[in-house]
């Protein structure tokens, strides 16, 4: 996906909107398996968001996760 760097996507009249990715997409991004990132959100710890019956996640929540379970 184009625009990980700012959190936003390119459209075709110039415009950005936020980056929204898949459950496979954002797994992916966190490094984990679907089913990982599922057994995460039991807890409801990251936000989605429903799209018809599927979840979509922010790139910028997944980066605040990373963040919020970073060890010093």
């Amino acid at each position: 996906m184009t625009g990980h760097d700012n959190h936003t996507t390119p459209l075709a009249n110039g415009q950005r909107k936020a980056a929204i990715l898949s459950r496979k997409e954002a797994a992916s991004y966190l490094g984990t398996s679907v089913r990982t990132l599922d057994r995460i959100q039991e807890g409801r710890v990251i936000p989605f968001v429903l799209v018809g019956k599927r979840r979509r996640y922010l790139l910028s929540d997944l980066d605040s996760y990373i963040k919020s379970r970073r060890s010093i």
